[in-house]
């Protein structure tokens, strides 16, 4: 990854038409549209098949997308990438002020982990543009040969960015590159840009992308459903945005389940079409609603909400690919540590206080009955069936 002499004029007939110098100087009216910026050191020599890599990373990415949104229904849809005039993917390059040891040591004493690196970027792109910025910054590690790449995603219904982290990744001609490291490097895009087009963590599944796990390689039908009607998967259709109402009622009590039962009120004159409630317990999605008309009551009853909850969110995708999230505040213990549970069975009510640590003569709560993760013996079946918990 450090400097090499061998890159000499083989590169200029392919970067003349598709790796744009650092200063940018192009056609910059594209809108709605996903933008790929290269970053390196100015101690790193790119090497040759930089731009060809990248394009292959990011068109799989973008076939991905197509194909999922085909399996859920939804026709090929899919986001569109900022190339020229013979469609080959634009990459822009951003040369670093300092080198290679400035940006790997920032990284870790940063707590934004991107901020050297990001901060020259945000100096070279216009921010005011309806585009989502995917900016690969190469790095290497002296110590060690291994490959590690991160990323970060965030976006609004019109614009977005993602910030992708990589260290000793050899953008060598396709065929050579390892293919765990091209799995990796393609997965660690997916997600970040799930983020940038509004999708939350969803641990659901491990085979979902937007989940943590070893080898996801799913959209989820609530994912899909939310992208049908993004502008970055519509982009021919005249952009309408007035604002969405979204209000929380009072949140109630199943006391039958040991569940809460969330209402949201919600409004939108470009009409409604899908919503999503994230819980910060769950640390993402919960689950997810299909809405029409203008105005609707949508309601989810969940028992993925515990005792430390203390913010709900909920994603509201209109019909013309605008979404606003909504964050509300909760107190789960105020609702259930009133609530007594009866125990009929005498075993299993014993089984229940000595699992919750309670004397024999405390009544057990709702709230008590939300700490309560293990029952030793065969009660636990039995109070699983009793309760209708998980």
């Amino acid at each position: 990854m450090k400097t090499t002499p061998y890159f000499i004029l083989t590169l200029l007939t392919f970067t003349m038409l598709a790796f744009l110098p650092n200063s940018f100087a192009q056609d910059d009216t594209s809108e709605y549209v996903v933008r790929v910026i290269y970053f390196y050191p100015n101690d790193i020599e790119p090497q040759e098949s930089v731009p060809a890599t990248l394009s292959s990373l990011v068109k799989d990415v973008q076939k991905f997308f197509a194909d999922e949104m085909e399996r859920h229904g939804f026709d090929r849809k899919t986001f569109k990438l900022e190339t020229d005039e013979n469609d080959q993917l634009i990459v822009q390059q951003v040369i670093g002020k300092f080198d290679n040891t400035h940006y790997y040591t920032h990284y870790y004493g940063d707590p934004s982990r991107y901020g050297a690196a990001e901060t020259e970027i945000n100096d070279k792109i216009d921010r005011s543009k309806n585009v989502i910025y995917l900016s690969w910054i190469d790095l290497y590690n002296p110590n060690t040969v291994e490959f590690q790449i991160s990323g970060i995603g965030s976006g609004s219904s019109s614009k977005g960015r993602v910030l992708l982290r990589s260290t000793n990744f050899d953008f060598a001609n396709i065929e050579r590159i390892p293919q765990n490291h091209y799995i990796r490097a393609w997965t660690v895009i997916f997600h970040e840009l799930g983020h940038a087009f509004g999708l939350n963590h969803d641990f659901r599944n491990d085979v979902y992308i937007m989940s943590y796990g070893a080898a996801p390689d799913q959209l989820s039908y609530c994912a899909a459903k939310w992208l049908r009607t993004h502008r970055y998967f519509n982009t021919n259709e005249t952009a309408i945005n007035d604002n969405t109402m979204i209000k929380m009622l009072t949140p109630e009590v199943n006391s039958t389940q040991i569940s809460i039962r969330l209402k949201f009120e919600i409004a939108d004159p470009d009409g409604l079409h899908h919503a999503m409630l994230i819980t910060q317990a769950a640390q993402g999605l919960i689950d997810c609603k299909e809405l029409s008309g203008y105005s609707s009551t949508v309601e989810f009853v969940t028992t993925n909400i515990t005792a430390d909850s203390t913010v709900v969110s909920l994603g509201v995708m209109d019909s013309h690919g605008n979404f606003k999230t909504g964050k509300f505040s909760v107190s789960i213990s105020s609702f259930l540590a009133s609530k007594v549970v009866p125990i009929p069975d005498a075993n299993l009510a014993k089984a229940v206080h000595e699992a919750l640590a309670l004397t024999p003569t405390t009544s057990i709560t709702q709230l008590d009955m939300l700490k309560l993760t293990t029952l030793k013996r065969s009660e636990k079946q039995e109070h699983e069936i009793f309760l209708n918990t998980r």
